[in-house]
C-alpha cells in the first residue's frame, strides 16, 4: 500500500447532492463488530509487524518502545473486548510519539472519516466491498472528557444542528442507550431517535433523526453550509469553517465564493480551520498572495468590472490545538508570510506523512511513514502560535464559541486598521 501523505492529497471530488448508492450495515458485518472471539493476539501481531516494518524510524531506538511492546503483549492475553483492544493497541503506539499514528474500528468516528480520505486505495475498496464508506452521522464533533463525550462543534445543517444541539452540550443518552458515536445510532437511520444532553445542570431531550452518509459529502455539505457574511457591529465578516481540507473540492467552495461575488460584499475574511481533517496542499495560500495582479474590463460605454480571482482584504485564521497536518501547514504559511492574522491557541503540531493499513479485515491502523519538513523546519510536536491567544473552555462556554467570537472581533479590527491607515496602491 503506497503512503500519501495528507499535506496533499489528490482524491475524487464529491458533491453532496449527489445520489450515492451506500451499502447496509450487513448482518455479517454488524455480527463480527459485537462478536467478542477475536485473535486479539493475532491482530496485535499484525499491528506489531507493521509498525516494525514501516513506521517512519526505527521503533526499537524509541526509549519507551520495547516496554511497551511487552505489556501490549501480556496484556491483550486476557482481552475480549474490541475497545479494550483498541485502547490496547493506542497505549503501545503512544510509546512512538508520533502523530499520524493510532487504532481505531467501526465503532469510531475516525474510522469512517480515514476510510473516505484513503478510499481510492485497494485496500480500503475491498474493505468497504467496492462501496463508498458510510456511516450514520449526525453531524457533530465531540471530545472525550472525563467518560463522557462533550460537543467541541455542530455541523451547519445537520441532524444535530437541526435538533438543537449546541457546544458545550454533554451527549448522554440515545433512546435510553449510553451515546456513543457510531454504534448507538446504526439501527436508527432515518428515524426519529430522542438525544438527552446535559446542558449545565439541566437535562434536555432532543428530537434527531441520523442520516446515512458518505463523510467526505457530510463535511462537505457542513463547509457549504459555513460559509456566510456575518454584520456585525456595521461591518461584514466572511466566514468558512473548514472540517476538512483533504480534497481540492474544498479549497473550490471558498474560491467560487469569492470569485462569483458572494462574498465580495464582505470586508474581512475569517477561516476556521478547527477540528475534523487536514489535507490542505500549501498552494491554496496563493488565493491570498495580494502581489498577484489585479484585472479590469472596460466596455466601451465605460463600465468596468473585475474578476476577483485572489482575497486581497484582511484575512483571520483561527486555530486550536484540534488544527491539524496540512491545516498547521496553511496557518505557518498565512503566519509566515504576513497573509493572515492566526487568532485561538496552538496547533496540534502532527504534521507527519500517514498510510491506512488493514488488520484483522475491519480495523484500520494509522500509521506516520514520513518525515515531514515545512519551509526546511519540523513542525512535528511544535505546531503553529496564534498572533491572538484566546483559550475556549468547553465545559464552561455556555453554548458560546468564544473562539469564533474572538476571530470576527479581530477581523473586524483588522477592517478597522486598515480604513485608519490604507496601504497606497503601487
Amino acid at each position: 500500500m503506497i503512503a500519501i501523505l495528507l499535506l496533499a492529497l489528490a482524491i475524487t471530488a464529491l458533491d453532496d447532492s449527489a445520489a450515492i448508492a451506500y451499502p447496509t450495515l450487513d448482518a455479517e458485518r454488524s455480527h463480527r463488530m459485537m462478536d467478542p472471539q477475536r485473535d486479539y493476539v493475532a491482530r496485535l501481531n499484525q499491528v506489531i509487524a507493521a509498525v516494525e516494518e514501516r513506521f517512519y524510524r526505527d521503533p526499537v531506538k524509541l526509549p519507551n518502545y520495547i516496554a511497551a511492546k511487552q505489556a501490549a503483549l501480556a496484556d491483550v492475553q486476557d482481552c475480549n473486548d474490541p475497545l479494550q483492544f483498541r485502547d490496547l493497541v493506542n497505549r503501545y503506539l503512544q510509546s512512538l510519539n508520533a502523530s499520524h499514528t493510532y487504532y481505531t474500528t467501526p465503532h469510531d468516528w475516525e474510522y469512517y472519516h480515514l476510510a473516505a480520505v484513503f478510499e481510492q486505495l485497494p485496500d480500503i475498496q475491498a474493505l468497504f466491498q467496492n462501496q463508498p464508506p458510510a456511516y450514520p452521522a449526525i453531524g457533530v464533533i465531540a471530545q472525550r472528557h472525563e467518560g463522557q463525550w462533550i460537543v467541541a462543534d455542530v455541523l451547519p445543517g445537520g441532524p444535530a444542528a437541526q435538533a438543537g444541539v449546541s457546544i458545550g452540550d454533554r451527549l448522554l443518552t440515545v433512546n435510553d442507550q449510553p451515546y456513543s458515536p457510531v454504534s448507538v445510532w446504526w439501527p436508527l437511520v432515518d428515524q426519529a431517535a430522542t438525544l438527552v444532553v446535559q446542558r449545565g445542570s439541566e437535562l434536555v431531550a432532543l428530537d434527531i433523526t441520523p442520516r446515512k452518509m458518505h463523510p467526505g459529502a457530510e463535511l462537505l455539505a457542513a463547509l457549504k453550509n459555513s460559509v456566510t457574511v456575518v454584520d456585525r457591529q456595521g461591518v461584514k465578516v466572511a466566514y468558512a469553517h473548514f472540517y476538512s481540507y483533504a480534497g481540492r473540492q474544498y479549497q473550490e467552495v471558498l474560491e467560487k465564493a469569492i470569485q462569483a461575488g458572494e462574498l465580495n460584499e464582505a470586508e474581512a475574511l475569517v477561516i476556521d480551520l478547527r477540528y475534523g481533517l487536514g489535507g490542505a496542499d500549501p498552494g491554496y495560500l496563493s488565493l491570498f498572495n495580494r502581489q498577484i495582479p489585479r484585472l479590469d474590463s472596460i466596455d466601451r460605454d465605460g463600465q468596468a468590472s473585475s474578476f476577483a480571482t485572489v482575497w486581497r482584504k484582511p484575512v483571520v485564521m483561527l486555530i486550536n490545538e484540534t488544527s491539524r497536518s496540512g491545516k498547521e501547514v496553511l496557518a505557518f504559511g498565512a503566519k509566515r508570510h504576513g497573509l493572515a492574522t492566526l487568532v485561538g491557541t496552538r496547533t496540534a503540531g502532527a504534521v507527519l506523512g500517514g498510510t491506512p493499513i488493514v488488520i484483522g479485515g475491519e480495523d484500520l491502523l494509522y500509521l506516520a511513514v514520513r518525515d515531514v519538513l515545512v519551509d526546511g523546519q519540523r513542525l512535528e510536536h511544535r505546531g503553529v502560535e496564534p498572533h491572538v491567544e484566546v483559550p475556549l473552555n468547553l465545559e464552561s462556554c455556555n453554548g458560546i464559541d468564544h473562539q469564533r467570537e474572538a476571530a470576527l472581533d479581530e477581523a473586524i479590527k483588522l477592517i478597522r486598521d486598515v480604513a485608519d491607515d490604507p496601504v497606497p496602491s503601487s
